[in-house]
């Protein structure tokens, strides 16, 4: 599995989540878990993370992990078009090999950003994020 999220430092909400998750997954018999780091402490090299230092990198590596048949676990805050965006790529990327994706949303500001999210312009990254997953939880914090 490729835990996709915000990985401490920063201890934050989100990070602190995909870092208990991350905990919980690779202490389960059977699944092996890697993290891939997209927020403040991405470029850094860490041996329980794998860098993404620019959206190339992290494209290739949602590819890369797809096309090895890893389940993809994107875990992030659903309150920003940037959020939706990368919902939609991980989705994508694990629709490639016919697996689903997971979208995991861990912000209590993403109800809000949903109703906002109604105008034409926010609806297509919303609407097919969504849609190419195999699930949607929102956790509220």
């Amino acid at each position: 599995m490729l835990l996709v999220g915000d990985y401490p430092p920063p201890y934050g909400g989100i990070s602190v989540q995909t870092a208990r998750l991350h905990r919980r997954l690779s202490s389960t018999p059977g699944y092996a878990c890697r993290v891939l780091d997209i927020g403040a402490s991405r470029r850094r090299r860490r041996p329980e993370c794998l860098p993404s230092r620019h959206p190339l990198e992290l494209a290739a590596r949602l590819l890369g992990h797809a096309l090895r048949g890893d389940i993809i676990h994107l875990h992030t805050n659903g309150h920003t078009p940037e959020s939706w965006l990368l919902s939609f790529a991980c989705a994508c990327a694990g629709f490639l090999n016919g697996r689903k994706t997971v979208i995991s949303f861990g912000s209590g500001l993403a109800p809000e950003f949903l109703s906002a999210a109604r105008r034409p312009s926010a609806d297509p990254p919303v609407r097919e994020g969504r849609g190419r997953s195999g699930g949607c939880n929102y956790l509220p914090e």
